[in-house]
């Protein structure tokens, strides 16, 4: 087992074999959300009917790339505030896909 130290913790704690695979996979969900968010705001730049969104979705999925590597940056520091971190770049990544559907009903009501 790796050992991991959290510094919330008084003690030693280690890493289990599905630890490891729920790591392994956060930060695979992580990267994929990160950049399908930037890919899908800048393809829908080009549609016109997205014009009165697609600003707001850029700057909110390149907000959301920069907390990614916030994040990233906690990695390995012991007393860096790592899930403050995650939980501002799942909250950004939530603002996106806020402001896409409010698009998306608005564009259906008309």
């Amino acid at each position: 087992m790796t050992p991991a130290y959290f510094g919330y913790a008084t003690r030693l704690l280690f890493v289990t074999g599905s630890g490891k695979v729920h790591l392994a996979l956060a930060f695979i969900a992580f990267v994929c959300v990160m950049f399908g968010t930037i890919v899908l705001s800048a393809s829908l730049r080009a549609d016109p009917a997205w014009q009165p969104a697609r600003n707001v979705l850029l700057i909110v999925a390149v907000a959301g790339a920069f907390a990614f590597l916030l994040l990233g940056s906690a990695a390995g520091h012991k007393h860096a505030p790592g899930g403050l971190y995650e939980r501002i770049f799942l909250g950004i990544e939530l603002l996106w896909l806020t402001v896409a559907a409010a698009r998306v009903a608005r564009m259906r009501s008309t």
